[in-house]
């Protein structure tokens, strides 16, 4: 599945809560509170075995239950029948998946389940909503919540989160209703449970006979349906029911005086100060393409617009205008910093959604202000059909087969591809399975690469680094072309291909199948930065640690921020430091290890915290701060913090304890006092475009953290030239059970620069091997991999390490 926080100028963090382990086995299953949230944590917990979970009552909603899913069980018994709504909405939680069944633990009958509920205001995404299932007085109902499970996360998705039912007492006639509110049927009551409670308390037969046009007259105003009416039009394309035609790209003049509102209110997806379509006027694109379809009234329009996309279908003609709120694609009020009306002010609108050929869209141009109306220009950019790029090669597959399906396959298979190859390809979907071709290609130094997929259906493509399921290090979505383009160091690479929808379109669909794959490659002007990973390569023997733990527990720290939202929220440039000093400093440093955070708040006016679809790029430095105690600011901007190196990165998505190396070591031993910093460009407006990422979309950066014992110091500190806050400040991250550090590893040796350990077995490095480096050996037995207790270095300590430590004791020679 899919698998990616809100501050202004300020430090927060997210924080697991703790939680009974009850909640881990099916007999032991607490009970939920209606109304109130129940934490849970699932990364914690086992897998239950039995009953196997299928997606049967909820197929479609990416419900990824695997075999080695960890979850969680809770129990909830209604007092009175009715309706009961089960969600795990929470900010900051993770990808979930919910079953609920009725029965006993030993005799467990699923009756509802999900994976994925729609993106909603508050939530993280891929959130979980079972809503409006029937239930029965006194009847025990089991909830079990685990995650999706997918190549981000083959184990199942795990993580912290909170589980909440909300229950509305039924009505007879209502409970069980299958019958839309809006709309008239034989059967007494409808299916929206709410609704149907409110139209029967104003008239019984519409639950106890029938649901009759009355029952939908008093539903209109009740439970706020729309119902499309067009009086007195003033403009030609005044009315939805009658656009102006657009075929193509270009300007189109026009004049929204006398104009009436004949459209629906856009809700909260356009991040508007109001919810009113007003003196709309509208335009209808049949597409012949798939793509990007573009609008903007940037400098062309004289009032505050909005612009909103509509899909009709396949069959405008018999489009039922009364569900045009349920088909709104899209919406914009206000574009960014330089979409600006011609009166000067950023209050223009631009939007661009991606459509599908042979389906026709509604666009709805509007006002901000009632009666503030004028003439002028609408742009339009409309997706054209596609022309491959004539082929270098064929792929190896065809069609239907799976023989490049890489880490999709048990073992896994690609296809290669050379830099300058042009592939010729086809791929295929369907409702529930989309073909994935997998190729692999290899670079001897340093590239700046493209990928250009083009295809007439509408296509992913993916850069990953090697190894499965590999980091993403550039994507593109779209059709014709989809380019990406990433900064790779040598070695071996993996590009993926597939339809972005699970649609029908099976082999022998013709253009809709084809597509062709592009790479090239030049040599970059400066290094590219070195991808993040959690292994140290060339590791010293000795290691010194900032903090107690390096387990990361899943909350992270972000600093000076916007807002968050799709194409409104982002980290601004700011950085963070720990300080290392005192004669444990290692001489040389092979490795550092640190905990880092590359999100994104995707697709919602919310915050989120899913693991970022992009790499971001970012760079470590390592300062020598010149006075000693806490660090002010680089020397530069008059601190106390001179540059030793630096170390340009790219992190992937996600929380990770991530490594930097030093290759040779890097040799530190007349230093004192160093302090290791994580430096965050600006992914906003006002920032420069890093590796791909869109400008202001959601991406969102920091450090990820460990909890550790209360009573330690902080050794975490943040500042942001953005937020007024010049020199560093010490983020003090406590509850009253743990305190939130961020773990870093300096790893190398103790001995000087260049030199080799003439007595691996003294453990303290005091000149002899005794009861001390007894001690810390024994306190390091078992796996330890790049750790000094390793004497023969071969990843764990044990009894033969001990051998050679007891065969050294004595003074060193």
């Amino acid at each position: 599945m899919r698998n990616t926080f809100f501050t202004a100028c300020a430090a927060t963090v997210l924080c697991a809560c703790p939680v009974a382990m009850a909640q881990d086995e099916c007999a032991t299953a607490p009970t939920l509170v209606t109304g109130v949230g129940s934490a849970f944590n699932t990364a914690t917990a086992t897998v239950t075995a039995l009953p196997a979970v299928t997606d049967a009552l909820c197929a479609g909603t990416y419900l990824g239950w695997g075999a080695t899913q960890k979850d969680v069980w809770f129990k909830w018994s209604p007092t009175a029948n009715g309706t009961a709504d089960f969600s795990t909405c929470l900010a900051g939680s993770y990808d979930t998946s919910i079953v609920i069944y009725s029965g006993t633990c030993d005799v467990l009958t699923p009756v509802a389940c999900n994976g994925d509920a729609a993106d909603s205001t508050g939530c993280q995404q891929y959130s979980s909503l079972v809503s409006q299932l029937p239930v029965a007085a006194g009847t025990t109902y089991y909830v079990r919540i685990g995650g999706y499970t997918g190549t981000a996360s083959p184990e199942g998705a795990t993580g912290t989160g909170a589980i909440t039912v909300t229950f509305t007492e039924g009505v007879d006639g209502c409970i069980g209703a299958t019958g839309e509110c809006d709309v008239a049927h034989a059967t007494p009551g409808c299916a929206t449970s709410s609704c149907c409670a409110a139209v029967c308390s104003i008239s019984p037969d519409c639950c106890a006979v029938t649901w009759d046009q009355g029952c939908v007259d008093i539903a209109i105003p009740e439970c706020g349906y729309f119902v499309y009416a067009c009086t007195a039009p003033a403009q030609p394309n005044d009315c939805a029911t009658s656009p102006r035609l657009i075929t193509g790209d270009g300007s189109v003049a026009f004049s929204n005086v006398g104009a009436n509102s004949d459209g629906p209110g856009y809700g909260d997806s356009c991040g508007s100060g109001n919810n009113e379509s007003n003196n709309d006027v509208w335009y209808r694109l049949n597409a012949v393409a798939n793509g990007d379809f573009s609008i903007n009234t940037c400098g062309t329009v004289p009032f505050d617009s909005k612009l909103a996309v509509y899909d009709l279908g396949t069959s405008p003609s018999t489009f039922n205008y009364n569900t045009l709120p349920d088909v709104l694609v899209n919406c914009n009020d206000d574009g960014d910093a330089n979409c600006l009306t011609t009166g000067g002010v950023a209050y223009a609108s631009q939007l661009s959604v991606t459509v599908s050929s042979g389906r026709s869209y509604l666009v709805c141009l509007s006002t901000f202000t009632s009666g503030e109306t004028g003439t002028g220009t609408i742009q339009f950019n409309v997706p054209e059909p596609c022309v491959l790029t004539p082929a270098t090669v064929a792929e190896a597959e065809p069609c239907g087969e799976d023989l490049n399906g890489g880490c999709n396959m048990t073992t896994p298979t690609f296809n290669p591809i050379a830099l300058g190859a042009i592939v010729e390809g086809t791929f295929w979907s369907s409702e529930t399975t989309r073909d994935t071709d997998w190729y692999e290609f290899s670079i001897p130094s340093d590239r700046s690469v493209t990928v250009n997929l083009r295809s007439a259906s509408l296509a992913q493509l993916f850069i990953l680094s090697s190894g499965c399921p590999g980091a993403t290090l550039g994507t593109g979505t779209g059709s014709c072309p989809t380019v990406s383009t990433a900064c790779l160091t040598p070695g071996t690479y993996y590009i993926v291909v597939l339809p972005s929808l699970f649609v029908t379109n099976p082999c022998n669909s013709g253009a809709l199948n084809d597509y062709s794959l592009e790479l090239t490659g030049v040599i970059p002007t400066t290094p590219c930065p070195v991808l993040m990973d959690a292994t140290c390569e060339q590791p010293g023997p000795d290691t010194v640690a900032g903090s107690a733990s390096t387990v990361l527990s899943g909350n992270f720290g972000q600093y000076c921020s916007t807002a968050c939202g799709n194409l409104t929220g982002y980290t601004t440039d700011n950085q963070w430091a720990a300080v290392f000093s005192g004669a444990s400093l290692p001489k040389e440093i092979s490795c550092i290890n640190l905990g880092v955070a590359a999100l994104r708040s995707q697709g919602t006016p919310t915050c989120g915290y899913a693991a970022s679809d992009l790499p971001i790029n970012a760079q470590m430095i390592l300062y020598r701060d010149i006075n000693g105690g806490a660090p002010t600011a680089p020397v530069s901007e008059g601190g106390d913090l001179e540059v030793i190196t630096t170390r340009d990165v790219t992190l992937p998505g996600g929380l990770l304890f991530g490594n930097v190396e030093f290759d040779p070591p890097l040799c530190i031993e007349n230093e004192t006092n160093i302090v290791v910093c994580m430096s965050y460009y600006n992914l906003g407006p006002a920032g420069s475009p890093l590796a791909g990422v869109p400008l202001g979309a959601g991406y969102r950066c920091g450090v990820a953290l460990t909890a550790v014992d209360p009573t330690l110091p902080s050794n975490l500190y943040s500042r942001s030239i953005a937020c007024a806050v010049p020199t560093y400040s010490l983020r003090n991250y406590a509850t009253a059970t743990n305190r939130l550090q961020w773990p870093i590893e300096l790893n190398g040796q103790l001995a000087s620069c260049g030199s080799t350990s003439a007595c691996p077995a003294d453990q303290n490095n005091d000149g002899v091997v005794n009861g001390a480096d007894l001690g810390l050996l024994l306190g390091a037995w078992g796996p330890c991999p790049n750790c000094r207790a390793d004497i023969n270095i071969d990843g764990v300590v044990n009894g033969a390490d001990l051998g050679l430590l007891l065969g050294a004791w004595g003074p060193c020679i």
